[in-house]
């Protein structure tokens, strides 16, 4: 019930009234504004100047409006209904931009891009280009010390940042789901920096530290502490190599090092009671040691042993290299002293001296059934 005044299509102004304090103002027996006892004035319609704008509204209490949506907000502007601000759930509000949602405030923290924020701040996008970032940060001074960074604080103190300095210059770093990358296109490169007189730069995956670079400089690779009078690498088990050899013509520069098995031979249809050979190789430089045992003499050569692991060095034949034999057991001829020979490719001609000739002697038939040989040595090989 209320006391009404009513605009009528016919009869004019109409009032009726009551004892409950409620006035109702009607055109066409439409309620238009309600005045309740307590004076609470509610308005159905739209709220417009005859002319020109209101430049102040003002309420001493709460001013409440419908909830909107992000199509139609509660809170917009003439023309443009589907940008404004609305309020999508229970201790929430947004703002919309051509009918979607930009941003949302909750009780958790601020989202754009999302309506679910999970932190105070969080940021959702689609990145499909360097040109459409997600954050967009800007300096436009040009001065070589210009710079558009973005800090990050805990308790008060920087604990990162990223971004650019310095005029035309560009880099950055970013963080993945499974990388970080850092790049600058600057000819001053990148700086990894500890400013800290007994800091180190550590790499580490899997949570492990697999490097690091130690206040002195130096490289340690499996270690955490380094041997200060040692050099500037320092590894915990070894380098390696290559399997297959990748020269170097600088001088300065180590490109090869093995070490492996080879089997020496007379060749022919010898057979043997053992054989071993053992080699490192370290740079050109190659050490050999060896020794067999021959069993069946069949057609193997007296003089020459066979199968090194890699060709010896010669350009013109002019160099040559000895091995000497360590030990030697039932020769085929008498021998006070015996040694290999070699001046190109992968075998070793024998020669020796005895009682009876004092002048050394090369293709000395030393080798037959049953004899034993131990010999070492050092050639260079090709590369």
């Amino acid at each position: 019930m209320a006391s009404i005044i009513n605009a009528a299509t016919s009869g004019g102004l109409i009032s009726t009234a009551d004892t409950s304090g409620i006035l109702q103002l009607q055109t066409a027996g439409t309620t238009a504004v309600t005045v309740d006892a307590s004076q609470n004035v509610t308005l159905v319609g739209s709220l417009t100047a005859t002319t020109g704008a209101f430049t102040t509204v003002s309420a001493t209490g709460v001013t409440t409006l419908q909830a909107g949506t992000a199509a139609l907000p509660a809170l917009t502007t003439t023309g443009d209904t589907n940008t404004g601000i609305f309020f999508p759930a229970a201790d929430s509000v947004a703002t919309t931009v051509a009918g979607v949602e930009g941003t949302r405030l909750t009780s958790t923290g601020l989202g754009i891009g999302t309506s679910s924020p999970v932190a105070n701040f969080r940021l959702t996008t689609s990145v499909s280009a360097d040109t459409t970032a997600g954050v967009y940060i800007e300096n436009t001074s040009t001065g070589t010390s210009a710079s558009a960074v973005a800090r990050y604080k805990n308790s008060g103190t920087v604990v990162a940042f990223t971004g650019v300095g310095g005029t035309g210059r560009s880099s950055y770093a970013g963080l993945g789901a499974n990388v970080l990358a850092m790049y600058t296109d600057s000819n001053a490169g990148l700086a990894l920096t500890v400013d800290n007189s007994g800091g180190s730069i550590t790499f580490n995956t899997n949570s492990t530290e697999g490097a690091r670079i130690d206040a002195g400089g130096r490289l340690l690779v499996g270690l955490t502490s380094a041997n200060t009078s040692g050099g500037k690498i320092q590894v915990s088990n070894g380098i390696t190599f290559p399997a297959t050899q990748v020269a170097v013509a600088d001088a300065n520069t180590l490109d090869d090092y093995e070490e492996g098995t080879w089997t020496p031979s007379i060749g022919g249809t010898a057979t043997y009671n053992f054989q071993f050979g053992k080699y490192t190789k370290v740079g050109r430089n190659v050490t050999i040691e060896f020794g067999f045992q021959v069993n069946s003499f069949g057609t193997g050569s007296a003089t020459e042993v066979f199968g090194l692991p890699f060709s010896v060095f010669t350009t013109d034949g002019s160099e040559s290299y000895a091995f000497p034999v360590a030990y030697l057991a039932n020769s085929a001829i008498s021998v006070t002293f015996a040694t290999g020979y070699s001046g190109g490719g992968t075998s070793l001609i024998f020669g020796s001296t005895n009682a009876a000739v004092a002048t050394f002697g090369l293709n000395s038939a030393i080798f037959q059934a049953s004899t034993r040989v131990h010999v070492c040595g050092t050639y260079f090989t090709t590369t």
